[in-house]
């Protein structure tokens, strides 16, 4: 649901990213390029009892805490690979586009791109809506629409298994293998049987409703 497998492809990643953007063209001109160098920044994001994202800070110097939650080895060695490819052919990369991956790095934004595209980058436009969606509420009432899809299903299931239950206890009673073709033939005569029967209680009703309303 939306607050929980899928709250953060949904949800969190595309604030994230928003947040990512922002702080980038807010302060792309006053950012210092120095060949051959490049800057790591560590942004802190919130998620309040809402479900909502909110950007708290940047850092300059981001830390690299090893932990069992986070696969810190694995950002940092593709970091690194990455900075290494991108000093020794670093026309390879100017043929990717937004959303093209490095590993686990998204590329959001690409300068390059600027000159190709008549779409400008509108702060406005970004965050017109965000946060709006009452989070919480939507999370409930797909949690709500999830149970009962699960409760049909498993009562789907569990028809399916009376079903058969009841088909082997007609072979039984017949004293015939289970798996025989002449258990097939039984078990079908059988359902034939009863929608015949289902077939004729629907026809005569239906009979006693006309009569009954004087058709």
């Amino acid at each position: 649901n939306v607050a929980g497998a899928q709250y953060v492809s949904t949800v969190l990643n595309s604030a994230i990213k928003k947040g990512l953007l922002f702080n980038f063209m807010s302060a792309r001109d006053e950012l210092v390029r120095r060949k051959g160098s490049y800057h790591l920044f560590g942004l802190d994001f919130m998620i309040d009892s809402q479900l909502h994202v909110h950007f708290i800070e940047a850092n300059g110097y981001p830390g690299f805490t090893w932990s069992s939650d986070f696969p810190t080895r694995t950002l940092v060695t593709q970091m690194f690979d990455m900075l290494i490819e991108l000093h020794e052919s670093p026309t390879a990369f100017e043929r990717m586009t937004q959303g093209d991956m490095y590993g686990g790095f998204e590329l959001i934004y690409n300068e390059l791109e600027d000159d190709c595209s008549e779409k400008l980058y509108n702060p406005c436009i970004e965050f017109a809506h965000f946060n709006r969606v009452p989070m919480k509420k939507m999370a409930r009432t797909i949690s709500e629409i999830h149970d009962t899809g699960r409760r049909t299903r498993r009562q789907a299931e569990e028809k399916v298994k009376r079903d058969a239950k009841k088909a082997l206890e007609i072979c039984s009673a017949q004293n015939l293998p289970h798996k025989s073709p002449e258990c097939s033939r039984a078990m079908k005569l059988d359902r034939k049987n009863k929608f015949a029967k289902t077939f004729k209680e629907i026809f005569e009703w239906n009979l006693i409703n006309k009569f009954v309303a004087g058709d």
